[in-house]
């Protein structure tokens, strides 16, 4: 089905510009042209998905490193209150 509904508009489009006179180096620079502004299209969203994978695997990486840092920072801070709890209690005892 595919095939025919390709085959039928290829030959339209043919008998299309064969109507219009176009010489066909034109045609064939033109069909240069835009596989050209294909490629560059292709390549920038090729490029703006590696930078947005990159991206988000930086600021997974900041979070987990924010996490890491303020887990060890909690654990000292509670063994510091704890020494600090022992102390003062030590000599509130005294």
């Amino acid at each position: 089905m595919f095939d025919d509904i390709f085959g039928t508009c290829y030959i339209s489009e043919k008998e299309f510009f064969d109507k219009l006179n176009i010489d066909q180096s034109l045609i064939k620079q033109m069909k240069t042209n835009s596989e050209s502004i294909k490629n560059v299209y292709l390549q920038n969203i090729d490029m703006n998905t590696k930078y947005i994978d990159e991206y988000t695997k930086m600021r997974i990486s900041a979070i987990k490193s924010f996490d890491n840092y303020f887990h060890m920072a909690m654990n000292s801070y509670g063994s510091f209150l704890s020494q600090f709890n022992g102390f003062t209690g030590d000599q509130k005892n005294s």
